[in-house]
């Protein structure tokens, strides 16, 4: 199995039987390469954003990082914060800036 551009192994189905396929997922979880990453940009004029992530789960972290002068600047302002989250995804609930470069990396645990 080939990696993907970004180092991380796609998927592994559930009646994957390759150990070849199952020691390199273990071996990439150990580096850090886990599937677990995406990115996001704020929605603009509005004040909440829903970000649609099958990984997230009503008990998982959230762990958010601007990407751009304008994501850091409403994030240390205290202007962005996760305020639902369940087996589709999570919403932000944040400034109305009408700045449309806004984006984030995150990360999903749980």
């Amino acid at each position: 199995m080939a990696l993907s551009s970004t180092g991380y192994i796609p998927s592994i189905a559930p009646n994957e039987t390759r150990q070849r396929v199952i020691n390199q997922a273990i071996r990439q979880a150990i580096d850090g390469k886990l599937n677990c990453v995406s990115t996001f940009t704020l929605a603009s004029g509005t004040t909440q954003t829903v970000v649609a992530d099958r990984r997230v789960g009503a008990g998982s972290l959230i762990a958010l990082m601007p990407l751009t002068a304008s994501a850091n600047a409403s994030y240390t302002g205290g202007e962005v914060r996760v305020s639902a989250q369940n087996g589709s995804g999570f919403t932000l609930s944040h400034d109305a800036s009408g700045t449309s470069d806004r984006e984030f990396r995150y990360c999903v645990l749980g």
